[in-house]
């Protein structure tokens, strides 16, 4: 009898004494700095949606390499730490075994506004991904209604004052510089075909393109190149 007493005891006091086993909890806010895959756990590495350049979100959780970003105001997601820009200073609250239920005023975090300066390649390509969505139309030029992968490059450019020729492969013979694959930056573009250039694209960095691909489909967000695609032709810098 006096051993099963002394085992309710030591039961009732390790239900009394929780412990925190997860990532530290913090509140900050930032600014992601290219576009990149985001997972529903930075455990299993498990890809949930894309995140993308440019966008603020508040952070919430701080992982080893990953921070836990809250969208819509109710879904936490993780992303790696070197693609998010931190705005505010990051104030950790270290786990640690609460033995009382009774609430602690917060902590306030200090804030640090940093400035993130969008070059003009970045800030073509936040303007092109206002018209994912936009139905390829064959030589359409409105990135509302319907555009083509010319007149999509065509019709973005234009809004920062730069003009291209109108058909993909004037675009490679006559407008920007050529550029290597290692040099590509937010804002280049990406010529396809075979022996003639029949495709055009916008780099959007990440090894991504936004176009507009083909009959049937709309304005996307794609890999550079994947299996299928026509071979890449060339880079040009236009800006």
């Amino acid at each position: 009898m006096k051993n099963v007493k002394s085992i309710s005891v030591l039961l009732a006091t390790l239900l009394m004494t929780s412990v925190s086993v997860f990532g530290a909890e913090i509140s900050a806010q930032g600014t992601v700095n290219a576009t990149v895959r985001a997972y529903n756990s930075a455990q299993e590495l498990k890809e949930t949606c894309y995140i993308y350049e440019g966008e603020t979100f508040k952070i919430v959780e701080d992982l080893d390499g990953y921070y836990g970003i809250l969208i819509d105001d109710k879904e936490v997601v993780y992303i790696e730490k070197e693609y998010i820009s931190v705005e505010k200073e990051v104030v950790k609250e270290e786990p640690k075994a609460e033995v009382t239920t009774e609430k602690k005023a917060p902590v306030k975090a200090k804030t640090t506004k940093v400035e993130v300066k969008k070059s003009k390649g970045q800030e073509i390509v936040t303007y092109a991904k206002k018209f994912i969505g936009t139905p390829y139309v064959y030589g359409g030029n409105s990135l509302t209604s319907g555009v083509d992968c010319s007149g999509f490059t065509q019709q973005v450019f234009r809004n920062f004052n730069v003009k291209l020729e109108r058909r993909s492969r004037d675009q490679y013979a006559s407008n920007g510089v050529a550029v290597k694959k290692s040099d590509l930056k937010p804002g280049d573009l990406v010529f396809y075909g075979y022996s003639n250039v029949t495709h055009v694209a916008i780099y959007i960095g990440n090894e991504q393109i936004i176009h507009a691909s083909t009959p049937g489909q709309t304005v996307s967000i794609a890999p550079v190149w994947q299996r299928g695609d026509a071979p890449i032709m060339g880079y040009r810098r236009v800006i």
